[in-house]
Order: structure tokens, then sequence, then C-alpha cells
């Protein structure tokens, strides 16, 4: 399971990729995981764990600009 404070990723209806922060993370009824992300545009989506992506590796990369608005808010 995501730890809090891990950093994430989505695509969203439009294709486009979404940023996000672990807020929270939890196991529903039947066991499955469950995470509360804080978007870098503030909004706050609960999804089911294999819906979003670790950003790193060989995926989608953040850009600067995600990552300045992320020190912004700090």
């Amino acid at each position: 399971m995501f730890s809090v404070g891990t950093r994430c990723f989505y695509w969203n209806a439009k294709g486009q990729v979404v940023y996000g922060t672990v807020q929270n993370a939890i196991r529903s009824m039947a066991g499955e995981p469950i995470v509360t992300l804080r978007t870098d545009g503030g909004a706050t989506v609960h999804f089911p764990q294999c819906n979003v992506t670790k950003v790193g590796g060989d995926y989608p990369r953040e850009t600067a600009d995600s990552s300045e608005r992320l020190q912004k808010r700090s």
C-alpha cells in the first residue's frame, strides 16, 4: 500500500496526467487499498490504488511547473 506523502499520478477523462500526493491510504471492507490524493491543483480525490501510479522510473516525470506549485503551497 502507498505511504502518506507518496507522489503519484493518474490520467483524467481528458487524457491529461494529474499529479498528486497521497494524503491517506486505507483498505475497503473487501480489502482493496483506497488512496486519497491531494492533486497539485488543490482537489481531493479518492481512488482504488490500482488506478494511480507512483511518479518515477519509466513513468511520466513531474514537470518543473508542477513541482514549483507544490513548493509554493508548503
